[in-house]
């Protein structure tokens, strides 16, 4: 009994089986936790909770130790790097002097709360891109996944379309042989065979260079003889509202935009609150010992009011300056909710279309298979050429591929509106 090529798709599978598969929440896994983009974001979360830090202490309580020793002539001022000024007037001849010095602002008429803010939402809008950069990941390795694993449904195919092909070569050479065909079948088998040859030769070259970018989105070399294996559908929203309230609840661009917009509103305060009344408690402590002026110690605690009258209008230039770039980025938040708006209707549009793509590409292949069947027949008995068969057999082939192409439209759909919505990788 000859075999059918349902049957010879199912050794197919069978042999490509017995290769290492490696799904799609594998893949996911391996991006998310070595791509060098999530690294950077990760590193530049970091950079942001540092210059928060930095952003704060400047209201933190400082202490600084200054100490000065001098032997010569003459007399001389050196003044430490600490507010209040301190200046240390150095005698002639040998002299030693030590200062501690302490200072904290106690009140700053609401900059350091300004400043607690502007650094809370900078390291917001640090993790919302680092969000966003999982995301971004996250939809590369799916697109990539889904391209890899149409090409290896193509292969598959083009393989069933070979042993076809070598079959009824086979099968032409034998009634040739036997003087029941000329030899112009004989050739036209021959031609269908290298044809199908060159095909499959090019889904593999194909499927290698898909496998390559599915290693490039993964970030890391996939295991050896790795291909794609299962995918794990996502829950979707189950309504075009729903998806846009979900992408715009949750789009980690536009939590980052919106983490922005407060930032630049708190730099703003911050330099308007710069012109107001600042009271700062400070401290010392002092020791001197030299040849002419002994040993002698002494201590001071006091509390410094400070208001800036006149400054060029540095402050309110600085102001203005971070009002502006709030305001640009009120602009930005609105202007990217509409795109988001846009890009999730798009993606939604092709994804209900998918199971209208799939049905039709099913179809069209059970009339191929069908179709070959029938001409098979008809070709054993002797009641069809082998251009007829030849014709079907292109026909399953080109069927057997549009199947794989609607499940890559499936996925992409797929990994196309999880992008736009902006869901973490982690909640699929």
């Amino acid at each position: 009994m000859k075999p059918t090529v349902s049957t010879l798709l199912a050794l197919l599978a069978v042999a490509l089986g017995a290769q290492q598969p490696i799904s799609l929440d594998d893949a996911l896994r391996m991006a998310l936790e070595g791509h060098p983009r999530v690294r950077e974001a990760e590193q530049l979360v970091e950079a942001a909770h540092a210059r928060r830090r930095q952003l704060l202490a400047e209201f933190a309580p400082a202490l600084a130790v200054h100490a000065v020793g001098s032997v010569g002539r003459g007399d001389t001022g050196l003044m430490s790097m600490l507010q209040p000024s301190r200046m240390f007037m150095l005698p002639p001849d040998a002299f030693f002097a030590a200062s501690l010095t302490f200072q904290w602002r106690i009140f700053t008429s609401g900059r350091d709360a300004a400043a607690r803010g502007a650094g809370a939402a900078e390291v917001r809008e640090a993790e919302h891109s680092l969000a966003l950069a999982r995301v971004e990941v996250a939809h590369g390795v799916r697109a990539a996944f889904a391209e890899a694993a149409y090409r290896v449904e193509a292969v598959s195919a083009y393989k069933a379309g070979l042993l076809a092909a070598e079959e009824m070569e086979s099968l032409a050479k034998a009634r040739f042989e036997e003087g029941k065909i000329p030899e112009a079948f004989l050739f036209a088998a021959q031609a269908q065979t290298a044809r199908a040859r060159r095909d499959l030769r090019m889904a593999e070259a194909d499927l290698e260079a898909a496998l390559a970018e599915l290693a490039a989105a993964v970030g890391a070399e996939l295991p050896e003889g790795a291909l794609p294996g299962n995918w794990n559908a996502e829950q979707l929203p189950p309504t075009l509202e729903a998806a846009l309230q979900e992408a715009h609840d949750g789009r980690p661009d536009l939590l980052a935009e919106q983490a922005r917009v407060e930032r630049q509103g708190a730099m703003a305060e911050m330099a308007r609150r710069s012109g107001l009344p600042e009271l700062s408690l400070f401290g010392t402590q002092n020791s001197f010992d030299g040849e002419r002026v002994g040993a002698s110690s002494d201590a001071k605690v006091g509390l410094l009011l400070s208001m800036p009258l006149a400054d060029g209008g540095l402050r309110r230039a600085q102001a203005g300056e971070a009002s502006a770039a709030g305001l640009a980025a009120h602009s930005r938040l609105a202007a990217a909710r509409l795109d988001v708006g846009a890009q999730v209707r798009a993606a939604w549009a092709r994804r209900r279309a998918v199971p209208d793509v799939l049905r039709h590409a099913e179809a069209e292949l059970r009339a191929a298979d069908e179709a070959y069947r029938i001409a098979r027949l008809r070709f054993d008995v002797g009641r069809a050429v082998h251009a007829e068969v030849q014709v079907v057999l292109a026909d399953l082939i080109a069927a057997r591929v549009a199947v794989a192409e609607a499940h890559r439209f499936d996925r992409s759909a797929e990994a196309d509106l999880l992008r736009v919505l902006g869901r973490p990788p982690e909640k699929g």
